[in-house]
């Protein structure tokens, strides 16, 4: 989160003491910061777009912001709540949490950590495993009749006599052999590649000026 304010406590008081244009200036500053704010979520959406390799629809809404009052004088631009988890650890850096498919996973695979899709599972446009192919695998695990015939025999683990096959989520196909759908890794650690605090900056040192001279002759001329 990021937080834009700006103090007029001096300039107010004097501005009052010669004239009523402490309440225009009070004004212009608070529809100023929200159009700063608006442009800095703008522009992390935009950076989103850049960074991340087709991003869902969910993740280039992760950015949000608060307008600001004639009282507050502070506007704030943020990750939203549901869209932390992806995005926090870019930002960050450093480890992640489990995704929803993992936790769901976790059970029925009798091994909870981190995994990526292995070649036997079909990646929607997204490059995601699609939610009913996580059901699916998870119900075939636990022995569930009427998941049966998506996946042939699957099971979890290493291969019998073949110890340089990786610890995964197997499924055997027509031919007899086998195909990996989920291949457990250690805890990824993430770089710092998604600069949001930067952008905000840099935003807000080229908008705010403008957009507060601009809001202020428009108060000074209704």
């Amino acid at each position: 989160m990021l937080s834009i304010k700006v103090e007029l406590k001096g300039a107010e008081k004097f501005l009052n003491s010669v004239s009523d244009l402490g309440k225009q200036v009070r004004y212009a500053a608070a529809v100023a910061l929200t159009r700063t704010a608006r442009q800095v979520s703008i522009a992390g959406q935009e950076e989103v777009a850049k960074v991340f390799d087709k991003p869902t629809p969910f993740i280039k809404r992760a950015i949000g912001f608060t307008s600001a009052t004639k009282q507050t004088l502070a506007a704030r631009v943020f990750v939203k709540d549901r869209q932390q988890r992806y995005l926090l650890p870019h930002i960050t850096g450093g480890s992640r949490p489990l995704k929803p498919f993992e936790q769901r996973l976790g059970q029925p695979a009798k091994s909870v950590g981190f995994w990526v899709p292995g070649p036997g599972v079909r990646l929607n446009t997204y490059g995601n495993i699609p939610l009913a192919t996580i059901k699916q695998i998870a119900a075939q695990l636990q022995g569930a009749k009427s998941a049966r015939g998506k996946f042939r025999e699957v099971f979890v683990g290493v291969p019998k006599n073949q110890p340089q096959r990786p610890f995964a989520v197997w499924a055997k196909t027509k031919s007899g052999g086998l195909v990996p759908l989920l291949i457990r890794i250690d805890n990824p650690n993430y770089t710092k590649r998604f600069d949001f605090q930067g952008i905000a900056r840099r935003v807000v040192g080229q908008t705010f000026e403008n957009e507060f001279n601009r809001a202020l002759k428009e108060a000074l001329g209704r």
